[in-house]
């Protein structure tokens, strides 16, 4: 892990600046800085592991977050000798200029300064497990995290109230624009390149699918023998090696392959809603010592606005916190752990990708009856099964916006004040447009790993574990799997009764428990419970008398939420959130 930042601009101060940037984000490298500026740009990293300067050759300098796993066969092909990961991009950026990365495998976010040709280009990986934001308002700039734009000179932090709509929408910001105005993410998938002040992006992948009927063995040799590549390959030379482990497929198989000397579990006195035990019997089946972590519900309260700090945009998660306490007790004894993001939104682990099969005498009535019902059922009250009528009377471009929506489109007139709502269409549409003539089930995917993977999860695992300075890598996020899970057919994929069913068949050749058999949890907190309590009432409808809250919201109607018994503890979290994560970044100084 590292941090990174520069910009295009013709003062002489340029280190000074730097270095304001990069103090903003000491903890993503606290070993080591160095700098490189000339009469146009100045650029900044800080490194957590070794004490490389700036990468300059041949008038390109580059600075990195990340590591290339494919940098054997790289250096094969470009006849290089012992090279370091910045140099080997840079030797690629000059076989293959601005497609380099598509040669690339890892989790990378860089930026090159090419000083003959005056072009700042950057780029980030498949499945934006790096992050990289920037900023074109007056001067270029661009880091790692919004925090060191925002100590850029004379860069004036504004809230985007655009970004609150869809966020209550989709539990996160999916918007390119950030909640800070004139700052943007730069997508997965994506390089960007800069030159006499014309700025434009580009897409170097693109996420296809294409069902193969290779027989269930082939499929479960391809994906176990890449998985345990991929586990090699992103932990090769590290010693100081941990895991994170729940009691699902996921992280278990990881586990098995990887054989870390020590792993991490968060749980609470709640024991329904806590992996502990199961984590530690798999633990022990394999000598590895488990280290688990009880999360209370008043320092699980208290910690919100540092882990909202850390975000640096709301999200609505309550797993997101309970994360935080992870990568805190995994940094008292880890350099680097391992985390199971990417399986569920390539093999389809979530219980809505299984809708299909539900209710199956419904959906032989004809699609307009069942249309006439939705538009109905859509005017009443919600009730239960309303949303299931609904949705079965649309097509999935029309509903869907992932996994953990919170609010629907039709509601938010009624929280927000006097606000321009745009249609969620206008979001969701480019994506689904992308995965035309595919089945429900490969739109659903592609959507979740365009949205929920890249722009919710890896978020989270990135800012939380940076907080503590720990590297965390995700060995499924790995183009190779995806290749070959892109592949698997519908019935590979889910039936009735199981998820993931040819992930769960490659990872029982490894796993020696029944782990591989368990549902998706999907890091369960005690949420539902804690917040009816006195100490989370008060502190919540602190937050909702907030004058900040009766600007946007409407007032009458947060705290009507708040004092009904019934009302759905996402929603009121989800606004909860978003103030507390305001609080932060527009009230403290």
């Amino acid at each position: 892990m590292s941090g990174i930042v520069g910009f295009i601009n013709n003062q002489k101060n340029k280190k000074e600046i730097t270095q304001k940037m990069i103090e903003k984000i000491i903890y993503r490298g606290t070993k080591h800085q160095s700098f490189y500026d000339d009469n146009q740009v100045g650029l900044g990293q800080c490194l957590l592991k070794n004490k490389e300067n700036v990468t300059y050759q041949d008038n390109l300098a580059i600075v990195l977050d990340g590591n290339i796993f494919n940098k054997e066969e790289l250096i094969k092909k470009l006849k290089l000798k012992k090279v370091t990961d910045a140099e080997l991009i840079l030797a690629s950026y000059k076989k293959w200029g601005s497609e380099a990365p598509k040669y690339l495998k890892g989790d990378f976010a860089f930026v090159i300064w090419d000083k003959e040709k005056e072009i700042l280009y950057g780029a980030r990986d498949y499945f934006g497990i790096k992050p990289l934001f920037y900023s074109k308002k007056n001067d270029f700039i661009f880091a790692s995290e919004i925090k060191a734009i925002l100590a850029y000179p004379n860069l004036k932090k504004e809230l985007n109230k655009d970004a609150i709509a869809p966020y209550l929408v989709f539990n996160f910001n999916p918007l390119e624009e950030t909640f800070f105005k004139d700052v943007f993410t730069l997508k997965p998938g994506h390089y960007f390149i800069y030159q006499n002040g014309e700025f434009e992006t580009k897409k170097y992948f693109e996420i296809q699918y294409e069902e193969v009927n290779y027989e269930k063995e082939k499929f479960v040799k391809l994906l176990a023998d890449a998985t345990a590549k991929s586990v090699q390959t992103s932990l090769k030379g590290e010693k100081k090696v941990g895991s994170f482990l729940s009691s699902g497929v996921d992280s278990s198989y990881l586990v098995c392959l990887a054989k870390p000397k020590k792993t991490f579990t968060v749980g609470y006195a709640e024991q329904r809603y806590s992996e502990i035990t199961n984590a530690k019997e798999l633990s022990e089946q394999l000598g590895i010592e488990n280290k688990s972590r009880i999360i209370n519900k008043d320092e699980f309260l208290e910690i919100v606005p540092k882990v909202m700090y850390h975000l640096e945009e709301p999200m609505a998660d309550p797993g997101a916190v309970a994360f935080y306490f992870g990568t805190e007790a995994a940094s008292q004894y880890c350099d680097v752990v391992t985390c199971g993001e990417g399986a569920d939104e390539f093999f389809a682990g979530y219980g809505v990708y299984q809708d299909s099969f539900k209710f199956p005498a419904y959906a032989k009535i004809p699609f307009f009856m069942r249309r006439a019902v939705s538009k109905l059922v859509s005017k009443l009250p919600e009730f239960k099964g309303s949303e299931f009528l609904i949705r079965r009377g649309q097509k999935l471009e029309e509903w869907y916006t992932g996994l953990n929506w919170i609010f629907r489109e039709k509601e938010l007139k009624r929280y927000l004040n006097n606000q321009k709502i745009a249609p969620i269409s206008l979001i969701t549409k480019d994506a689904f447009d992308e995965f035309k003539g595919q089945n429900d089930l490969n739109k659903m995917l592609g959507f979740d790993v365009k949205f929920h993977l890249s722009k919710n999860f890896m978020v989270n695992v990135d800012r939380l574990s940076a907080a503590f300075s720990l590297d965390t890598r995700v060995p499924i996020a790995n183009i190779d799997i995806f290749d070959i899970a892109r592949k698997i057919p519908f019935e590979g994929k889910v039936s009735k009764t199981e998820s993931k069913i040819y992930w769960r068949a490659a990872a029982q050749t490894i796993i020696p428990n029944e782990s591989f058999k368990k549902k998706k949890l999907g890091f369960p907190v005690p949420l539902r419970e804690w917040i009816k309590e006195e100490n989370y009432y008060n502190h919540i409808k602190e937050m909702f008398s907030s004058d900040i809250a009766k600007e946007i919201f409407n007032y009458e109607a947060l705290m009507k939420m708040l004092n009904d018994k019934n009302a759905d503890y996402k929603k009121v979290w989800s606004l909860y959130s978003f103030l507390v994560w305001y609080h932060e970044f527009f009230k403290q100084n």
